[in-house]
């Protein structure tokens, strides 16, 4: 697919939306833009194309301050969004191409591309402003220009991690190192030389929070930055945490002679053994990391128990001798005899009730006799007798 001027953005956001195309693009529109969604950019090539006189008859110096051609960026945000894209940018006009933003940082997300940022004849290198790199740009080709002004280095582990010189890292730059021997024997030179879109005055955190994270790490920095009147720029480091036992054990810090170390926690008593701060290699006196190391750990808790303060002697005498003789028991006095209880007195007679013959016969019946009403010419069964009482 070739495509002449007029785009601004090439979205392959849907799964595989661009798996294995072909995009020629002349001239992009300010503030272009590619995106490319899950897998939606795999096996894709872009070729983005500036026309000029670079190729022909050459550039003439810039006059005054630098006019740049500014893209929004390139973002690959999802797991396998670039995964084997090649993007080839072919700058053949007289103006450099700045990119906003290139992202790589969602799993192997740019894992296999290859990007050829300065592909033309123009004399002026594309300029990366932001750039976050994740583990994936480690098995991508051409992406070294992403690790200037790069913000955050995370090394998961050594393998994810080799020696590295980056160039004018961004404001608050982060190194971390998380994880057991993630950093270990790394050498790290970042060269500050003052091109960057900003002044870069702050380092924000070395991160040795891995057991044995950093060390025999090797960090070496030159800050070149000066201002107008030729004065040097300081950058300082905010904090360098070595957070476990060993985690910057033998490792050294090169700071030159414009970068200050505001703060280096060593946890433990044997985070930082052999550990130094140096000017230059060179340094006859380094600084040990932890002259006043901050130790969280716990110390043991001794309780100590008082001896008993010895007694007064009791001015009383005590007779060693015991008495063992059991004293006499005396008499119990005889019981009283118990005086008789008269006999109750005995209750009168009362008088005899009369008793109604009938209902007497009926008191004697047998309890399991039947009773059968009478009436209708039915009689009562033996053996209950039936008394008729005349009216």
């Amino acid at each position: 697919m070739n495509v002449a001027g007029n785009i601004q953005n090439i979205k392959c956001g849907g799964t595989r939306g661009c798996k294995d195309a072909k995009i020629t693009l002349i001239n992009p529109m300010d503030h272009f833009h590619l995106t490319c969604g899950p897998q939606g950019c795999e096996g894709l090539t872009v070729d983005l194309i500036i026309t000029g006189l670079a190729a022909t008859t050459g550039c003439l110096p810039p006059i005054g301050a630098q006019d740049f051609i500014e893209w929004k960026g390139i973002t690959c945000g999802s797991i396998g969004s670039c995964y084997g894209l090649v993007l080839n940018v072919i700058n053949n006009g007289c103006r450099p191409v700045r990119i906003e933003d290139f992202q790589c940082m969602a799993g192997p997300s740019c894992t296999g591309s290859n990007f050829n940022f300065n592909a033309g004849a123009s004399p002026y290198p594309l300029a990366l402003q932001n750039c976050h790199c994740g583990l994936s740009c480690n098995q991508a080709t051409g992406v070294d220009l992403c690790f200037n002004n790069i913000h955050v280095l995370e090394c998961l582990n050594r393998a994810s991690c080799p020696d590295r010189q980056l160039t004018n890292i961004a404001n608050g730059f982060i190194l971390l190192c998380p994880n057991t021997g993630s950093c270990k024997d790394l050498y790290l030179g970042i060269a500050i030389h003052g091109a960057s879109q900003n002044i870069i005055r702050r380092i924000a955190l070395f991160d040795c929070s891995g057991f044995v994270g950093c060390q025999g790490l090797t960090v070496d920095i030159s800050n070149q930055q000066l201002i107008t009147t030729g004065a040097s720029i300081e950058c300082v480091i905010d904090a360098v945490i070595c957070a476990q036992h060993g985690s910057c054990k033998d490792a050294t810090f090169i700071t030159g002679q414009n970068v200050r170390i505001e703060n280096f926690i060593c946890v433990f008593s044997d985070s930082c053994d052999n550990c130094f701060i140096m000017t230059d290699v060179n340094d006859p006196n380094p600084q040990p990391c932890d002259p006043n190391s901050v130790s969280l750990a716990i110390d043991p808790v001794v309780i100590t128990v008082a001896e008993p303060s010895p007694q007064p002697a009791s001015p009383f005498t005590v007779d060693p001798t015991p008495n063992t003789a059991i004293p006499n028991i005396p008499s119990i006095p005889s019981i009283p005899s118990i005086p008789s209880i008269p006999s109750p007195n005995v209750l009168p007679p009362t008088n005899p009730v009369a008793v109604d013959p009938i209902l007497d016969s009926l008191a004697q019946t047998p309890a399991d006799a039947k009773l059968t009403p009478i009436g209708n010419n039915q009689q009562a069964e033996t053996p209950v007798p039936v008394a008729q009482i005349d009216p």
